[in-house]
């Protein structure tokens, strides 16, 4: 009798529970973005409105798991209430109570103030059906901060307050690292609350491992190499391989390897075995003198019982080359050696000894010829002098320049001093941005403002100077170079509507080139260069490209003012590396 009062007052929960989110739907528009004409949407809010409406045709469908989807994410795009409300309607349907309550409360504290009173009044309504199918629970576990999941999936984390679930058996976990996890299954009862309580235990990070004597002979144990303690021995060890082997006065275990598994118990029992071993030696010829580890010698001979390890034999005699060896000892086992002595030859006359050769002097007088290859970058920046003179409406912003290039020497030393002609080739490429930051006046707005203009820049000098080269094999260099400098400038804009402008500039100034490094290597010869190269170019005016004009994606022909491609002075510092051949 009492199982039919619960299922019918379940039933009538249900039915009730239904019959409100009914009329939820019901009071709501069926496009929350009905009173917005599309044309003035943002981007955004369209992509909210295409996923409520396939959320709507799923619902229709009664595919409440899709449609779940479609209205969470159409909810995060936009924020609009009816998105939340059929959020909490496809919980409801899917049985998710406790997710549907939330959901409801989120949609009153949110946007209570953006819904109607009836609307208001029927949320307040299914929020107290939905609490007579959920409960509570109190989650005080410690220590603070572990993850609680409950049927896998996040709630929170401790401490954890009034945790809203649905009725019926729950599975609740409570983890944290370094911790062993806390696992309950409740039977979660509606509308009756509950706590768990308790405190993490530290998660075990080792095994126990016990080490016994098979005889129970006192013997040391070691881990490893390392003495943990006489057998018997049992003790906590970190999880993975070890060796393990035991000694005594006598007797020895021998090393074996273990594999210690994290929380299990290993059980070891080591059989000893005594420490000597024999050792069997017979020399010739028959007179010669053995000494075993320095002892008194054995003449032809030696039988005996060594201590295990390793040993040291010395066997001599008159008019006979001494042998000296090492022998390894195994405990219980025989070694067995004859050692033949070679007799000493008869002096023989050292041959001649060869002339040294002659180390000539190096000279520093002559041609030389220098190849390096250089990287170029952060030249000196450009300013907002490329853009339109009105910084209350562009913002511009200059990158780093990058890229490389080769210098060729030909000179002739007199020794520190040298004269040369220099040959330099360069590329570079630096990228920037002009944007828009307000309009003050759209008279003087320029069409597409916001551009990311891409300069590439082809450089080349021809000059001549002195460079100071100092002695040695590791010499040190120091160059200056004036000259004649070339440029090519090449402009490409690239637009946020797709079109595009190319411009090209080009100017001749003059240059100087700077260099200072090392040489390494025998003179004359080849030698290796290590240095650093700064290059100035002395602009006499600023190069600008000349104004133009474009067409736009849509075809209409747009203006471009002039852009400043170089300034009255730029610096080059480039890191240098190559070869010098000849003095």
């Amino acid at each position: 009798m009492r199982r039919a009062t619960m299922r019918t007052l379940l039933a009538r929960l249900a039915l009730r529970s239904v019959l409100s989110f009914g009329v939820l739907a019901a009071v709501a528009p069926r496009d929350a973005y009905a009173a917005k004409p599309k044309a003035a949407e943002s981007p955004t809010v369209a992509e909210a409105r295409r996923h409520f409406e396939v959320g709507l045709a799923m619902l229709k469908e009664s595919n409440f798991s899709a449609a779940l989807s479609e209205f969470r994410e159409s909810y995060t795009l936009a924020q609009r209430p009816n998105a939340l409300r059929n959020v909490a309607k496809c919980q409801r349907e899917l049985h998710q109570f406790a997710a549907a309550f939330a959901s409801l409360e989120t949609l009153l504290a949110v946007h209570g103030a953006e819904l109607k009173a009836p609307d208001r009044l029927a949320i307040q309504r299914a929020l107290e059906e939905l609490r007579q199918l959920t409960a509570l629970v109190d989650v005080r576990v410690t220590p603070p901060g572990a993850e609680v999941t409950v049927d896998g999936v996040r709630a929170g984390t401790t401490p954890l307050e009034r945790l809203r679930v649905d009725s019926g058996t729950r599975k609740i976990r409570v983890a944290k690292a370094g911790y062993d996890p806390l696992d309950k299954t409740l039977e979660i009862v509606s509308m009756k609350d509950t706590a768990i309580s308790g405190e993490l235990a530290a998660e075990v990070q080792t095994g126990r491992l016990v080490v016994r004597e098979a005889s129970g002979l006192p013997v040391t144990v070691f881990l490893d190499g390392k003495s943990v303690g006489a057998a018997p021995y049992e003790g906590d060890v970190a999880p993975g391989s070890h060796t393990l082997e035991a000694r005594g006065d006598r007797v020895m275990a021998k090393p074996r390897a273990i594999d210690v598994q994290k929380r299990a118990r290993l059980e070891v029992t080591l059989e000893t075995v005594a420490l000597t071993g024999k050792l069997r030696l017979r020399a010739t010829p028959a007179d010669a003198a053995l000494r075993i580890d320095g002892g008194p010698p054995a003449l032809g001979t030696f039988d005996g019982e060594l201590p295990v390890g390793r040993h040291a034999v010395t066997v001599d005699a008159p008019g006979y080359a001494r042998v000296d060896r090492l022998f390894d000892i195994v405990a219980g086992e025989a070694l067995v050696q004859d050692i033949v002595l070679a007799a000493i030859p008869q002096p023989v006359e050292a041959p001649p000894v060869a002339a040294a050769p002659v180390v000539h002097a190096p000279e520093y007088e002559g041609f030389y010829s220098q190849l390096t290859l250089h990287y170029a970058h952060g030249l000196t920046p450009f300013t907002a002098a490329a853009c339109p003179k009105d910084a209350n409406t562009y913002q511009c912003t200059s990158g780093d320049a990058m890229g490389g290039g080769t210098t060729l020497r030909l000179g002739y030393s007199v020794g520190v001093v040298g004269f040369e002609a220099v040959g330099l080739g360069e590329v570079d490429y630096r990228a920037d941005k002009r944007e828009t930051l307000k309009v003050v006046d759209e008279t003087k707005l320029i069409e597409n403002p916001n551009v990311t203009r891409g300069f590439l820049t082809m450089r080349g000098f021809l000059g001549g100077g002195l460079r100071i080269l100092t002695p040695g094999r590791v010499r040190f260099t120091l160059g200056a170079s004036p000259g004649y400098s070339m440029q090519s400038y090449s402009l490409t804009n690239t637009y946020t509507n797709g079109s595009t402008y190319r411009a090209q500039a080009k100017g001749s100034n003059f240059g100087m080139l700077l260099d200072a490094g090392f040489l390494i290597g025998a003179s004359p010869g080849t030698k290796v260069v290590i240095g650093v190269t700064a290059y100035a170019d002395f602009v006499g005016e600023q190069i600008f490209t000349e104004p133009g004009t474009y067409l736009d994606s849509t075809r209409i022909s747009r203006n471009e003012p002039a852009y400043q491609v170089a300034p009255s002075m730029n610096w080059t510092i480039m890191p240098t590396f190559g070869f010098q051949f000849g003095h």
